[in-house]
């Protein structure tokens, strides 16, 4: 680039610096070569001290003697001064003062002038310096197939660039790129971020013009953990906790067998470690590599998963299911208690209790139901016999003036119900109690002193109308305790325990699955209230049907977990006489 600048003095003389810079990119200079000139007519002057300063730098010298007589204008060379290597800003640019100084000591148009001087300001060719990043990839998974790629804006056509991919201690360098470099990261890449989903690298491109060094631009990218990088862990190990059932039955019985649910051969992948353990079966979790449910609530397909998270937040999930055999505990599910002779006849008077039962039970595997029944009086046992079910059993003898609690039990290889009955004293139509005592019964024998007794199928009436209600069977069965009524009415309860999952949303609230619990016995008319947890409602109950009760429990959080509930069922067991 050349330029210049030059300042008058009077009307015909005229001191001139002129330039040219020529850029040298490699050494980010230029060579600034200066030329002093005068502009002038007729003139003779001899060689007198000059000087001249680019960029801070100054130089001496002698003017060139000038001697003209003819009155031409000229311009006149005094002097030239050579600036090699002057240097460029960083940017590339060049821009810095000159200025020339001449001793002159000159006469001219009867006009002293000691010196002369001028000064402008120097502005060269910018010089190219490093190539920049157009583009440059991220958010690429680490998958052993996606390529990393940056595209260049090269400053010069010339120049060639050294490209440096780098992750963490990881790196990768590209030799004499021109606009363009590329390469896949390999998966061990992943190692770098152990605790991480993603992680941030950095990718260098040095400009060379030749072999030497212009400069470098860098920019950030981002690697990402694949959604296959997951942690590695094998089948979970499934153990049947046995309980009471028998090892050879080889099979999960509903409420009586267990499971235990083992997470296996977990581990991290690339650098990553196994984090966290959640197992889920049966309504039960646990947050550890292990889930012992000690009792399966549910008949079916009892579904288990085994979740391992590693420290990138990444999962592996692996699934399974058991199939549980329902089973339900033994009921006696009818019981007929009356006197009879010693051939099992019905009789009202007879010293004989005829005994007859229909129970239910669980057939499964080697289970066997015995049926038994005991004759009490006063709370002391007076006979045991097994009974067969839905046969008639003839016990005694038995006191005719006495009345006696008959208790039947059903019970199989694991757990038993029972049910009651009262077998009233023999019918008398008006009873004095023996001794001496002062008890009086109507239509049985009076057995309590100081106390007026009433048959139980007799109604005490006043003006045609009965005067009270009183209870002909107490019992236990499936849990239950009963009372039953002369007058057809019953009632039951229950404390136990179950297993419920809250986890339907209903506004801010959560509420289960309809849960059907199984009655003693089929009852009409049926009403019931219940209770359970203090952070649970018992709520929105279904229609019950003659055999089983229906509801569901609300809270205010989802949750599967065992709760204790007690329950009171109420209803008819028999039709009202007309």
């Amino acid at each position: 680039m050349t330029g210049g600048s030059q300042k008058a003095y009077g009307s015909y003389l005229a001191y001139i610096v002129e330039w040219r810079a020529a850029a040298n990119p490699a050494a980010n200079t230029s060579d600034v070569t200066v030329n002093v000139y005068l502009s002038h007519y007729a003139v003779s002057i001899s060689a007198k001290p000059i000087s001249c300063t680019v960029n801070g730098v100054t130089k001496q010298a002698s003017s060139q003697p000038l001697s003209q007589s003819a009155k031409v204008k000229r311009k006149s060379l005094l002097a030239s001064f050579s600036f090699p290597g002057t240097a460029h800003a960083a940017d590339g640019t060049l821009s810095c003062a000159v200025s020339s100084a001449w001793s002159c000591a000159l006469t001219y148009s009867g006009t002293y002038y000691a010196s002369m001087a001028v000064s402008g300001t120097l502005t060269g060719d910018k010089i190219p310096r490093a190539s920049s990043i157009a583009s440059l990839s991220t958010n690429v998974p680490l998958d052993g197939a996606s390529p990393l790629a940056v595209h260049i804006d090269r400053a010069v056509p010339s120049y060639t660039h050294t490209v440096r991919f780098v992750f963490g201690t990881k790196s990768y360098t590209v030799q004499n790129a021109a606009q363009e470099a590329s390469f896949v990261p390999p998966q061990d890449w992943l190692a770098e971020i152990p605790a991480a989903s993603a992680g941030i690298g950095t990718c260098t491109v040095e400009t060379y013009n030749g072999a030497a060094y212009v400069g470098s631009a860098s920019k950030g990218f981002i690697l990402l953990c694949p959604e296959d990088a997951v942690p590695v862990m094998a089948d979970p190990v499934v153990t049947r906790v046995q309980n009471a059932v028998p090892a050879a039955w080889d099979l999960y019985l509903q409420n009586l067998s267990g499971v235990k649910i083992e997470a296996a051969g977990a581990s991290g992948v690339f650098g990553s470690a196994v984090k966290s353990y959640k197992i889920e079966c049966a309504g039960y979790t646990s947050d550890t590599s292990s889930l012992t449910v000690e009792k399966l609530p549910l008949a079916g397909d009892a579904a288990y998963t085994v979740t391992v998270t590693d420290t990138r937040g990444k999962s592996a999930v692996k699934s399974g299911s058991i199939q549980v055999a329902p089973y339900a505990p033994p009921a006696v599910d009818s019981l007929a208690a009356y006197r009879c002779d010693h051939a099992g006849n019905r009789l009202e008077n007879g010293t004989y209790l005829c005994i007859k039962a229909g129970a239910s039970y669980t057939v499964i595997g080697e289970n066997l139901l015995s049926l038994s029944a005991q004759i009490l009086l006063n709370g002391g046992v007076l006979y045991t016999r097994t009974l067969l079910a839905g046969q008639a059993a003839v016990i005694g003898p038995v006191q005719a003036d006495k009345a006696y609690d008959v208790k039947v039990t059903a019970a199989d290889l694991f757990s038993s119900g029972e049910r009651w009955a009262m077998v009233s004293s023999t019918r008398y139509y008006l009873h004095f109690k023996k001794g001496g005592g002062r008890g009086v019964a109507f239509g049985k024998a009076a057995e309590h002193d100081g106390a007026v007794e009433l048959a139980p199928e007799l109604d005490l009436m006043l003006k045609g109308e009965a005067l009270s209600d009183f209870v002909t069977e107490t019992g236990e069965s499936g849990g239950w305790t009963y009372r039953k009524w002369h007058s057809g009415m019953a009632e039951c309860w229950k404390f136990t325990q179950i297993q419920i999952n809250v986890t339907t949303a209903a506004g801010s609230l959560y509420y289960s699955d309809l849960i059907p619990i199984q009655l003693p016995f089929a009852m009409t008319d049926v009403t019931f209230t219940g209770s359970v947890g203090q952070l649970e409602t018992l709520v929105n109950p279904g229609q019950p049907d003659a055999e089983h009760i229906n509801f569901r429990v609300m809270r205010c959080t989802q949750h599967s977990y065992n709760t204790d509930i007690a329950l009171l069922v109420k209803g008819r067991w028999k039709e009202a006489e007309a």
